[in-house]
């Protein structure tokens, strides 16, 4: 990246809040996506000359599905009452109610999900990224990225049976 400062500081400011957002949605807790986050912007700083938003989210994903393949287990919170996003006037309110009210037993199923299973659902289904996005994203073919969603969505309703549309009599 640029060696100025000042348009480092301004492009890490503009930037911050979308890559922490969703390290926060794919690790599931505050403080390993505030590790996620700057690990990300170190990686840009170091070894891309010209970052792009679409290579932040590309370097946020793929750097949470290597971690978890270290880990093999990611530990998913719940977000306390009093914990809160990074302030900004730039995130809309419903985003920030979305991201507190999780609900704990899709927290535990996720958890349950392997991490390229977790990836695609989160990508998809609370990013709400088109299966193209995904795909370049992660650098996948289409139909691979569908079949992990259609793996992931159903681990989902195995995990959370008690959340399936209930039929009509």
């Amino acid at each position: 990246m640029a060696t100025d400062d000042g348009v480092w500081d301004d492009w890490v400011r503009t930037y911050f809040e979308r890559v922490y957002r969703r390290a926060y949605r794919l690790t599931g807790n505050r403080q390993d996506a505030e590790d996620l986050a700057q690990d990300v912007f170190v990686r840009v700083f170091r070894y891309v000359s010209a970052p792009t938003p679409a290579l932040l989210h590309v370097i946020t994903t793929n750097l949470f599905i290597d971690r978890a393949r270290a880990k093999r287990r990611i530990r998913w919170d719940r977000l306390a009452d009093n914990d809160q996003l990074p302030a900004s006037g730039e995130a809309p309110p419903p985003q920030i109610v979305e991201d507190r009210i999780l609900a704990s037993d899709v927290v535990a199923a996720l958890q349950g999900l392997c991490p390229e299973y977790r990836a695609v659902v989160v990508l998809r289904d609370i990013e709400g990224l088109t299966y193209r996005e995904i795909a370049s994203t992660l650098g996948l073919k289409i139909g691979t990225v569908q079949s992990r969603i259609h793996r992931g969505r159903a681990g989902l309703r195995h995990a959370l049976p008690h959340r399936a549309p209930r039929q009509a009599a």
